[in-house]
């Protein structure tokens, strides 16, 4: 093979009078080409006066590379990227060196940029940076498959970093970067796959269901979302699948606003919140309401303000609108369409912007008048037969008390709405058990303003009336369908507002809390309290 190259290379270069001597340029540097990070292609003039014994070697770095060859051009590799190495060619002829040429100093290209990676991954954008590569002056940022995004200048040392987009919302890309030095790219680095964020979703409110507690709201459905997150008030508060786009948020504050917002969620993250609605939210339904000032043709309704409510809708038997009143205000005085006698069911509503709340509990209020009103004639007692109606008046009814103290009906009021138990003097089992369970209801109102009083009522009348009763019957007992015993409230005037024949602690509680206005009962003593005070109480109470 050497023998058949120099034959080539003598016929090459037959007749060429230049050849006649050495070529001045001989001993000139040779020339590189195709410079990689690893290698390269070193090329050199041949010896004018060579024969079969003619062959070159390159020398790298003042060591020898491969073997000596008689072609005049090499590959050089294996070389470190970024690094600067000297090249030179060795002349053998006639068994001796013939020279050494000049050198040529050769850079590298640029190493692998490593490592690479993505960071402040947003919908559109994301921030890449790669560690810094020695002799690079430029890097390129490559998208799969083969779109340059951008070149940037090499900085030093530092890491590189820049934030590339806009890209589409919720896209998924690859992307590499390149070093680049004034000999050569290097080779690229390893691919980074970026999911982007989805976009953000655009939400509403659906009008026609909003409450008092809840609203809902819904959007589009967002490209590439595997999920969305629920924001009320700012805080989490579900998270649904992305076939979901509508959300009933529960449990806001009733009567006042809320917000609301949504952020799409994929493998990389959520995307940025959508806009965030406000809703103001219906009032809660009144608690239930209670009359006073009741007359024969009118009365006061009263109720407590809710929050979030403008004004109190007020209707009769659950659909004819009677009253508005706007907040504060808290009753209203209703005068048209009652008669004497009359029960109307009365309901309140609240409202605001939103709408209206949900009807309170009924209350049914009964007038003054009417042709059945129930009434007893007193031994003792002056005037006509007592009516037992509310706005009739027991405060001149001269008593006797359980406790012993003796007077009329507004002195032993002292000043304080009063519930007064009218009881047969006959023992009947069912008397007894009534007569326990009114006073177990007084011992759990004890702390309350309101006075109790026990009323022991003689049938049929016996005149003069025996000392241990407080009231008799004389000409008549009780009218039809009125039985003892009888509980009645009475303000602090001794004008009665109240009367009915359930003494359960239920009937005796919503009595006194609709006719008298008074709160429930407090939660009472217990265990050996209970029953020091039951003893107490009873002792009070024992008929003299």
């Amino acid at each position: 093979m050497r023998i058949l190259a120099g034959l080539l290379l003598l016929l090459a270069t037959w007749g060429n009078p230049a050849w006649a001597a050495p070529p001045v340029d001989h001993l000139s540097a040779p020339t590189v080409s195709d410079i990689g990070p690893t290698s390269f292609t070193v090329s050199w003039v041949a010896y004018a006066q060579f024969s079969p014994q003619t062959h070159y070697q390159v020398r790298v770095d003042h060591a020898l590379y491969a073997i000596s060859q008689f072609a005049t051009a090499v590959t050089v590799g294996s070389r470190r990227p970024g690094t600067q190495v000297k090249v030179e060619v060795v002349t053998y002829h006639d068994g001796h060196v013939l020279g050494v040429s000049s050198a040529t100093l050769v850079l590298m290209g640029p190493a692998t940029p490593d490592p690479v990676y993505a960071t402040e991954v947003t919908s559109t954008t994301f921030r890449l940076t790669w560690a810094p590569v020695p002799t690079a002056t430029q890097y390129q940022i490559w998208r799969h498959p083969g779109e340059l995004l951008t070149t940037v200048a090499a900085t030093g040392d530092a890491p590189q970093s820049l934030v590339l987009g806009p890209f589409t919302p919720g896209a998924s890309l690859t992307v590499h970067v390149v070093a680049l030095n004034p000999s050569s790219p290097s080779a690229p680095s390893t691919g980074v796959w970026v999911q982007l964020k989805p976009p953000a979703p655009n939400i509403e409110v659906v009008a026609g269901e909003i409450g008092s507690t809840s609203f809902r709201i819904r959007w589009t459905e967002v490209d590439g979302a595997a999920c969305y997150s629920v924001y009320r008030n700012g805080e989490p508060f579900a998270v649904v699948p992305a076939t979901t786009t509508t959300v009933l948020v529960t449990g806001c504050p009733a009567g006042l606003t809320a917000r609301a917002k949504v952020a799409a969620r994929n493998a990389t993250g959520d995307s940025e919140f959508s806009n965030e609605v406000t809703v103001l939210l219906k009032p809660a339904a009144p608690d239930k309401p209670w009359a006073t000032e009741i007359g024969s043709t009118s009365f006061v309704l009263n109720w407590k303000l809710v929050a979030g409510a403008e004004s109190t809708q007020v209707f009769r038997d659950g659909e004819w609108h009677v009253a508005n009143a706007s907040a504060p205000a808290t009753s209203v005085r209703l005068t048209s369409g009652f008669n004497p006698g009359d029960t109307a069911s009365m309901t309140v509503k609240a409202r605001n912007a939103a709408g209206d709340s949900e009807p309170s509990e009924e209350l049914a209020v009964t007038l003054l008048g009417g042709a059945t009103t129930p009434s007893l004639r007193l031994a003792g007692q002056p005037g006509e037969p007592v009516s037992l109606s509310p706005g009739q008046s027991a405060a001149g009814w001269r008593v006797r008390g359980a406790d012993g103290r003796v007077g009329p009906i507004r002195t032993l009021l002292q000043g304080k709405p009063g519930l007064i138990g009218l009881f047969p003097q006959a023992a009947a089992p069912a008397n007894e058990a009534a007569l326990a369970g009114f006073r177990r209801w007084a011992l759990a109102r004890r702390t309350v303003p309101l006075t109790v009083l026990e009323l022991f009522v003689a049938v049929p009348a016996v005149a003069p009336p025996p000392p241990r009763l407080g009231l008799t019957i004389l000409e008549e007992s009780l009218p039809a369908g009125q039985r003892l015993p009888v509980a009645l409230t009475v303000d602090p005037l001794g004008v009665i507002r109240g009367h009915g024949t359930d003494l359960s602690a239920a009937a005796l509680e919503e009595m006194v809390a609709t006719t008298l206005n008074l709160p429930a009962a407090p939660l009472g003593p217990t265990g050996e309290a209970v029953r020091g005070e039951r003893l107490r109480f009873e002792g009070l109470h024992r008929a003299p």
